[in-house]
């Protein structure tokens, strides 16, 4: 940090997500799963349950809420517009949705972080709510040096149409 000369370019950088702003894929799959929740944003867990080998479950943790978006009930719906425009017809990422059976289901963010001048550097970030009718999965995936966060779109991709495609068979009578 000393060797950064703080200038109004370096606020800007890190309002947006560049320079020195630092985050884990965990804390921004918090983050994400609290646009798709209401605003509440929960402790996070790892480990939900511990089952014996007989099947009798261990131990259970209860999710517990750290926080609430202030004003989650106005400007949720508008931040979840924004996204789902980043999978249609003019967003960054729709050329990896386009003819995709599950692409007007979702809600979703690309992010290239510039890590340097060099383009192959930029860390690669996409996020991805699912369905966006009331979502119930959260995926982030984030690719060092992945050149730019459409590039990362593809394996959130995969992992949600392979859950939409099991939930669909989950609920298919026999």
């Amino acid at each position: 940090l000393n060797d950064i000369k703080w200038g109004a370019s370096q606020t800007v950088q890190v309002a947006i997500g560049q320079s020195i702003t630092v985050v884990t894929p965990a804390a921004v799959s918090r983050y994400v799963a609290a646009l798709g929740n209401g605003g509440k944003v929960y402790n996070l867990m790892i480990v939900d349950s511990i089952t014996s080998p007989d099947g009798d479950i261990v131990s259970q943790r209860t999710p517990s809420m750290m926080n609430q978006f202030e004003g989650a009930e106005v400007y949720l719906p508008y931040i979840l517009e924004g996204m789902k425009g980043v999978v249609d017809d003019s967003g960054t990422a729709e050329k990896y949705f386009r003819g995709w059976a599950y692409s007007n289901s979702i809600c979703a963010k690309t992010g290239t972080a510039e890590v340097t001048t060099i383009d192959l550097e930029n860390n690669a970030w996409f996020v991805m709510l699912a369905p966006k009718e009331k979502p119930e999965i959260a995926v982030v995936v984030f690719i060092p040096s992945g050149f730019s966060g459409g590039e990362a779109s593809m394996a959130a991709r995969e992992f949600v149409g392979w859950y939409m495609d099991q939930k669909t068979l989950r609920t298919t009578n026999p």
